[in-house]
């Protein structure tokens, strides 16, 4: 056995995580043996220390009972204009698709508002789509294999932001 162990730790109970969260060594989270790849090693999930703290208290405004409150008034349209189509398209629908399409039409109101064009709403989706199929595949990132096409997007997407933020 190596001198280094990983352990997993699965917790509902808020005081158990919060303990684990703020133990001050060698605590990292997982997500997929890719996920460092689609996110990159900044993002705030790998973050530790000051960094991570720092960024979690720029945040908070954004989970506040005012900000979440208009959040739930743009979900609530969302959904309710959703289900609505949902009802009326006759025939078997694939509800993967249709939850995905709703998350993604949800994310993209709240984040940027009415300023993005439909085509530009279908594309973020799309590229959204190849991002998250590469926290589930096999994580070799090599040239034309899912998790570099995932990192890719990332990049191209972070970059545009960036850019044009």
């Amino acid at each position: 056995m190596g001198s280094s162990c990983r352990f997993v730790l699965f917790s509902k109970d808020t005081d158990i995580t919060r303990f684990v969260l703020n133990l001050p060594t060698n605590f990292q989270a997982f997500l997929t043996a890719g996920a460092k790849k689609v996110l990159g090693e900044n993002n705030i999930i790998f973050l530790d220390g000051e960094p991570h703290k720092t960024l979690r208290t720029q945040l908070v405004p954004l989970f506040q009972p005012r900000a979440l409150g208009i959040y739930v008034r743009h979900q609530e349209r969302i959904i309710r204009k959703h289900i609505a189509q949902w009802v009326s398209t006759p025939g078997e629908q694939v509800m993967q698709v249709l939850a995905r399409d709703l998350s993604m039409e949800t994310s993209q109101d709240i984040f940027c508002g009415p300023y993005l064009t439909p085509e530009l709403r279908t594309q973020l989706r799309d590229l959204y789509w190849q991002m998250n199929e590469g926290f589930l595949c096999l994580p070799v990132c090599l040239p034309g294999t899912t998790l570099w096409k995932a990192r890719e997007v990332r990049c191209m997407v972070s970059s545009d932001v960036v850019m044009h933020g």
